[in-house]
């Protein structure tokens, strides 16, 4: 009896006499160990398991597209802002009629047309740009909004855009009024191609408030070109719009044989 209690003695103690839990393991009960100054649980080397929270990699999306979306739109920079700016300032101090003045708007509204979209939707560009059709002529207008047709939802509803819509729009009484250049401008179409006039892109652009009415008079900027629309193709503008836009019509004169409200 006491050979075997020596045999199960424990450091020269009595198995009787080590304490609970501090005996030794069974090789197939021992638990998995752990390298030092490893982790454990969650997020651990051979856990299995993802870590959680900011440890967590962010898995690129399944079809292999940034996760950041283009702006497919162009954006004005600092030098063409610039360039617009004095632009405007010249053509403001320059005299109001001669050549020298045909020729810097010509040139002016020539850089418009290719950056028109860019201008529209800019908050301070918008700005010039609604100055710059009041000294544009018929053909100059029409080139740009021509090149504005192909976006011409987007500018519509654009708290910048539509702004730029209604001053197009409102520039037609002024022209009306000239039908001189008309016919010179008319002249001119020849040697640059085809070009659409300027009754067929109010025409188109009404063709596409028609085709989704209700879309634009619900959207909270579509409804003032709704609006401006009704009015030029009515043949009647309202003071405020007279008063607000540069280049339409003054009080008292008439267009088309309407009416002045």
């Amino acid at each position: 009896m006491q050979s075997i209690c020596g045999r199960g003695s424990f450091r020269g103690r009595r198995v009787s006499e080590v304490p609970m839990g501090l005996g030794p393991r069974s090789p197939h009960k021992a638990g998995r160990r752990f390298p030092v100054g490893g982790k454990r649980g969650r997020g651990a080397k051979g856990s299995g398991r993802p870590p959680s929270g900011r440890q967590q990699q962010s898995r690129p999306p399944p079809d292999g597209r940034s996760e950041l979306a283009v702006d497919p739109h162009p954006h004005l920079s600092p030098e063409a802002l610039g360039y617009f700016r004095r632009a405007l300032s010249a053509l403001k101090g320059a005299p109001e009629t001669g050549e020298e003045r045909e020729l810097m708007v010509h040139n002016v509204l020539k850089e418009v047309e290719a950056q028109a979209l860019a201008l529209a939707t800019d908050r301070t560009g918008s700005e010039m740009l609604q100055e710059l059709l009041g000294f544009s002529p018929l053909k100059s207008l029409c080139r740009v909004w021509a090149a504005l047709s192909s976006n011409l939802r987007f500018v519509a509803c654009h708290r910048c855009g539509v702004h730029v819509l209604q001053s197009a729009l409102l520039q037609l009484p002024r022209l009306l009024r000239s039908p001189a250049e008309e016919v010179k401008e008319e002249e001119e179409d020849g040697k640059d191609g085809l070009l659409e006039t300027l009754e067929e892109l109010i025409l188109g652009l009404a063709s596409e408030v028609c085709d989704d009415f209700l879309f634009y008079c619900g959207d909270t900027h579509g409804s003032f070109v709704v609006r401006t629309l009704l009015q030029v193709l009515g043949g009647t503008l309202l003071e405020s719009e007279r008063a607000r836009h540069r280049g339409s019509q003054s009080p008292g004169k008439y267009y088309k044989g309407t009416k002045k409200t």
